[in-house]
């Protein structure tokens, strides 16, 4: 049995993504010259969750933070 490189995997990889990047440009510039580019949705981009109370509640808790920190510094 073989064993797998997991560097020459990954470098095969990277080199494969490239190339479908670089088709999809080709695919898109084809596509705006002929006039059959897909139209984009205007709004809201699909995809953006809400955030949930636990994260926001370490957020006001971090900020709660900064502003005790930054209020000692300027009392001296």
């Amino acid at each position: 049995m073989r064993t797998l490189d997991i560097g020459k995997l990954r470098q095969e990889r990277e080199q494969l993504t490239k190339r479908i990047e670089q088709l999809d440009t080709l695919l898109a510039a084809v596509d705006a010259f002929d006039g059959t580019a897909p139209k984009k949705a205007a709004g809201r981009p699909k995809g953006r969750g809400h955030m949930s109370a636990a994260g926001r509640a370490a957020i006001v808790k971090a900020q709660k933070e900064r502003w005790k920190r930054f209020k000692a510094q300027q009392k001296g």
